[in-house]
């Protein structure tokens, strides 16, 4: 999972952190809800944070392996301060 993450979270954060960083918001948790063919169907922040809809935008759809069972949800927490 974690290769296939990495390989579209850069792009993520080009569209996104620059919202979340004018927003002086350094860090969140989310949850992501991944279906039985691995596809993200909903995309959780912690916040209801205007900045942080875009990751949820961005993550709506994107597709992982098929996890062991579905809806199977897995906890992000997404760093961005200089720290």
């Amino acid at each position: 999972m974690l290769p296939i993450h990495n390989a579209f979270w850069a792009g993520v954060v080009d569209v996104c952190g620059p919202q979340m960083r004018a927003a002086g918001i350094e860090k969140f948790q989310a949850v992501a809800v991944i279906s039985a063919d691995g596809t993200v169907t909903e995309y959780l922040p912690d916040s209801s944070a205007p900045p942080l809809r875009c990751f949820s935008k961005q993550m709506v759809g994107r597709k992982y392996p098929a996890p062991p069972q579905a809806p199977f949800y897995e906890r992000y927490t997404v760093s961005l301060g200089g720290s």
